[in-house]
């Protein structure tokens, strides 16, 4: 569906079982996931209770970047 279903499963494969060949170098506590998103902490709900949209305001841009960070073995958080 979408762009899902452009995607082909073969090269997939492919490229998983490259990555798993590089990684098998490295011990698990070596290995790392990082990602980046933001937090909009100051933003208010889009909705109310009965799912109807506010009007009449600009929202709220105040974000704080967050950064999680894990290795595989999970010893590093």
């Amino acid at each position: 569906h979408g762009e899902a279903g452009s995607t082909d499963i073969e090269s997939l494969q492919i490229d998983k079982a490259s990555i798993k060949e590089k990684i098998e170098a490295y011990s698990a506590c070596d290995i790392y996931n990082f990602d980046e998103t933001a937090l909009f902490y100051t933003t208010l709900p889009r909705t109310t209770i009965s799912r109807q949209k506010f009007s009449g305001w600009k929202e709220n841009k105040k974000q704080l970047t967050v950064d999680p960070l894990c290795n595989a073995n999970g010893t590093d958080k």
